[in-house]
């Protein structure tokens, strides 16, 4: 009975604290639209909103909730950290919308037209730095920008329909594009595509798509008979004019055209019309007045204390490792040298005037950030070796051996008495050519083979680094 009774004074205190909690949290502004910099939560409430002359930038963690029936044209959206989209029965048109590492958009019963997504910054993970979904939307002409990295974007479309649109090439992670493709963050499902250019990497990812009118590309193909695992795309063609593509197999990859029954489901069930070279949406109102994005400029807020470069280099020095260890055929950030090097003259600068109990971390911090930088240094310099030893074993690929041609010169090829012997040389020189590919194949691996060797010694060191780097952090009081 006690023991209910003290579960009953909690749970009152507990709501008690979640009602305090919410009545101290305000709601957000209905005119923050007004000013160029975004920040918590805004609101575009239905109407027609267009962009000024200024890019609107949506600090870390803002979200934006544009609600049923707003139409949003001609304006440049920069998104930080952690942003977030939620839209609904809206139409987008000729709008750029850039999200940095975490940031998620996503539509459901929405219309954009001409409209530029894709990934900002230098900084992402592993997999899926950025998540876009769409649901029963319209998309036409732009759509995400080309190449599509796994490690960049998670797409998902569910029911919806492109119109003239070149769909990203997708660069799948590690050479295995059968651990992505078709995924539950890489996935187009029951969709439309109508005059559309569709490259291989992108067709993998569909499922039971409907295809019209258009063009399939065979450039830039993953590679695929390095596949864990088996990917089957069903693709179903709308008769037209042309003859319709030949199913076939790449490696683990196999494609099946198929044409598509009338009653065949896909696409997005949208009152989308075409006006001239514009989309129009029924659900979205184009009358009344048009309420200018950003028009108010800068927000003037007490500005906010920035991340030191101990912050900074404790949360990132984990990418930072992964990035500089990697395989020499996986894609790292370009600018990441860059930004190491700043980060650790921040680290220099700070530690400067910091005081005496702080010099180790600073100390360590600039160490670690020195062996990161020279990390990549060595992975830069093991990728032009793989890449001249790759050139050089192919030059040296001869198809001919020393029997081959002491055989030539003893019989004579000109004789029309030695055609067998022809054939046998032709033969001899394709077994030859058989076992010299074999030894370039090994001699451009062996360079691979050996910088993975050494990044795991690396690795080790950094992060033997990174540990008394962070030891140093929680030793010194004045971190937080």
């Amino acid at each position: 009975m006690k023991y209910v009774h003290c579960l009953i004074v909690a749970l009152v205190i507990l709501t008690a604290s979640l009602r305090t909690q919410a009545a101290d949290v305000s709601p957000p502004d209905p005119k923050n639209w007004r000013f160029t910099n975004w920040t918590a939560q805004v609101e575009l409430r239905t109407g027609n909103y267009r962009g000024f002359d200024k890019d609107v930038v949506l600090e870390n963690n803002c979200r934006v909730v544009v609600s049923p029936g707003t139409l949003v044209e001609q304006a440049k959206f920069i998104g930080k950290r952690g942003t977030k989209w939620n839209i609904e029965t809206c139409l987008f048109r000729k709008v750029e919308v850039i999200g940095e590492l975490g940031s998620q958009f996503e539509a459901k019963d929405s219309v954009f037209d001409d409209c530029n997504l894709h990934k900002g910054g230098a900084w992402f993970v592993a997999h899926w730095s950025t998540r876009w979904r769409f649901e029963n939307c319209v998309l036409a002409k732009e759509f995400l920008s080309s190449p599509c990295q796994v490690n960049d974007y998670s797409v998902q479309a569910i029911g919806c329909t492109f119109y003239d649109t070149t769909l990203p090439e997708v660069s799948f992670v590690r050479d295995d594009p059968s651990l992505q493709a078709q995924s539950r963050d890489l996935r187009f499902d029951k969709c439309r595509f109508v005059h559309c250019e569709v490259p291989e990497s992108a067709l993998a990812t569909t499922i039971d798509c409907v295809f019209e009118d258009c063009r399939f590309i065979a450039r830039n193909r993953p590679v695929w008979s390095k596949a864990a695992g088996s990917t089957v795309v069903n693709a179903f063609i709308v008769p037209g004019k042309t003859k319709p593509p030949q199913s076939y197999t790449n490696g683990h990859l196999q494609v099946n055209f198929k044409l598509a029954d009338a009653k065949q489901e896909a696409g997005s069930t949208l009152a989308v019309t075409r006006t001239g070279d514009a989309l129009k949406y029924a659900a979205v109102s184009e009358a009344g007045p048009v309420l200018v994005l950003g028009q108010a400029g800068a927000r003037i807020t007490p500005p906010a204390a920035a991340a030191s470069a101990r912050a900074v280099l404790s949360r990132e020095a984990v990418n930072a490792s992964k990035w500089a260890t990697a395989a020499l055929e996986e894609t790292v950030p370009p600018d990441i040298r860059q930004n190491l090097t700043w980060l650790r003259e921040g680290l220099l600068d700070e530690g400067k005037s910091a005081r005496k109990a702080s010099a180790a971390s600073y100390k360590l911090g600039s160490e670690l950030c020195n062996a990161l930088i020279a990390t990549l240094d060595e992975r830069d310099q093991a990728r032009v070796r793989a890449g001249y030893r790759d050139a050089e074993a192919i030059a040296k690929t001869k198809i001919t051996s020393p029997d081959l041609e002491s055989s030539r010169i003893l019989t004579g090829l000109f004789s029309s008495a030695n055609w067998p012997q022809f054939e046998r040389e032709r033969n001899q020189r394709a077994e030859i050519a058989r076992q010299q590919n074999n030894q370039v194949a090994l001699a451009a691996q062996a360079v691979r083979v050996e910088w993975a060797s050494r990044a795991a010694t690396l690795r080790q060191n950094l992060d033997e680094s990174y540990k008394r780097y962070r030891e140093s952090l929680r030793q010194d009081s004045s971190y937080q």
